[in-house]
């Protein structure tokens, strides 16, 4: 047998290559994400002197620790690459669940980054050499969720839930597909059991609340939201603008021009922000009359995308009332298309808005109609609505005077339209 490199007659005797590795697991748990990769480098600088079948599946599960790094870091040619070749290199011995184990990873990368069939075919790869494998499992239903295929989809969450019934998310997920088949009453019981598994599942909440099991929230977590759009944002566009009939930006930009028109002006604004820019439906348009152009949005996927557009001056992925309360900017038009349907109470929105804004400056944004007074949150929808007699209140109660309002039919539903409107409030 080959003696490693640093072995012989009174050399130190080093650790066996999977003690490092179960060292690597526990630093990465651990979130110490240097001191996991330095020790899977070591592991992978003995390449060349394996011994045995524990050896090379040590080597294996290294190349897979480098990629989980990676991906979190975001670089995911690269951890594409680690997981490739903890594939290759895990020997044909090694148990059937590591090698499903190291499919279901690269699956779930690939489909966060939109290679949805890749990612399927992966994930059922995984579920062939070990149907228990709950990664590859939840990992398939969650793409089956996404493309809409929620009956099929529940199968696997429901297989899922049979194997592990500690993970909260799983019964969520049921829940969320019972409901978007339109079975809240069903759906209602899974949301009520993700919250006795983890009290603090603001998802769960959020959803009993649109059932009307729970007090109506402020708005939309923000977690929910991200989650949604950085899944919708490779089929943003092309869903809302064919499928949906999306009207929301040029209906804003609209109302934009009919305020520069009653004033016998053009529109021209030093510095705008686009509120929940997503992809730059907004942007695109109002582009050309803007010298300086801001962006925010919580999803980062949707923040790239419009990055590549070249649209923006300034892009900030984060919380618009985070930005609105602590930026030292000023401008004199904000924009928000399809933003305020995520935020039921702008009590607080509307003086972040007004802080920023400049003297004569424009707040020009979308909401789906109620006709309720106050706001709501639709069952079916998800979304919030705002009254016309709402939105006067709260902009006169901070010094926002409306210039211009126009109801119109925001996108299509179904066989329906969604009644929606537009507002541009100035500054006094």
């Amino acid at each position: 047998m080959a003696k490693r490199k640093g072995f012989g007659s009174g050399a130190k005797k080093q650790p066996p290559l999977s003690e490092w590795v179960r060292q690597a697991e526990a630093q990465l748990r651990q979130g110490q994400v240097i001191r996991c990769r330095q020790l899977c480098q070591q592991v992978l600088s003995q390449q060349g002197s394996l011994s045995g079948t524990a050896e090379e599946m040590a080597v294996a599960q290294a190349y897979a620790l480098l990629g989980q790094i990676e991906q979190g870091c975001g670089h995911f040619p690269a951890a594409m690459l680690h997981y490739q070749q903890a594939i290759l290199t895990c020997p044909p011995t090694a148990p059937a669940s590591l090698i499903a184990e190291y499919h279901a990873l690269l699956g779930r990368l690939l489909r966060q980054m939109g290679e949805k069939k890749q990612a399927q075919s992966l994930f059922e790869q995984a579920l062939a050499r070990d149907p228990d494998l709950l990664l590859a499992r939840v990992g398939l239903a969650d793409l089956l969720q996404a493309q809409g295929e929620f009956e099929v989809a529940l199968e696997h969450y429901t297989l899922a839930w049979q194997g592990s019934q500690q993970e909260p998310d799983i019964p969520y997920q049921i829940g969320m597909c019972l409901w978007k088949q339109g079975q809240g009453s069903q759906a209602k019981g899974w949301f009520q059991q993700a919250l006795s598994l983890q009290p603090d599942h603001s998802d769960a909440r959020y959803m009993l609340a649109i059932l009307g099991e729970l007090p109506l929230p402020d708005k939309t977590p923000a977690a929910w939201v991200t989650r949604l759009f950085d899944e919708y944002a490779p089929r943003f566009e092309q869903h809302l603008l064919q499928k949906l009939n999306y009207q929301g930006p040029q209906a804003l930009w609209n109302g934009i021009l009919a305020v520069a028109e009653a004033q016998g002006s053009a529109p021209r604004f030093e510095q705008a922000l686009d509120l929940g820019c997503g992809t730059g439906l907004v942007g695109s348009l109002v582009r050309p009359y803007v010298q300086r152009l801001w962006g925010v949005d919580l999803s980062g996927r949707m923040v790239e995308m419009a990055r590549q557009k070249g649209l923006y001056d300034q892009l900030v992925q984060g919380d618009l009332l985070e930005l609105l309360q602590r930026t030292p900017e000023r401008y004199d038009l904000i924009l928000a298309a399809d933003v305020f349907i995520y935020w039921g109470d702008l009590a607080q929105v509307f003086p972040a808005c007004g802080r920023v804004l400049t003297s004569g400056g424009l707040l020009a944004f979308t909401v789906e109609q109620g006709s309720l007074s106050g706001y709501a949150l639709g069952s079916t929808s998800g979304r919030f609505v705002h009254s016309e007699s709402y939105i006067r209140q709260q902009a006169e109660r901070v010094g926002l005077d409306p210039v211009y309002h126009q109801d119109f039919t925001l996108r299509r539903e179904g066989e329906t339209g969604v009644p929606g409107a537009v507002w541009c409030l100035r500054q006094r």
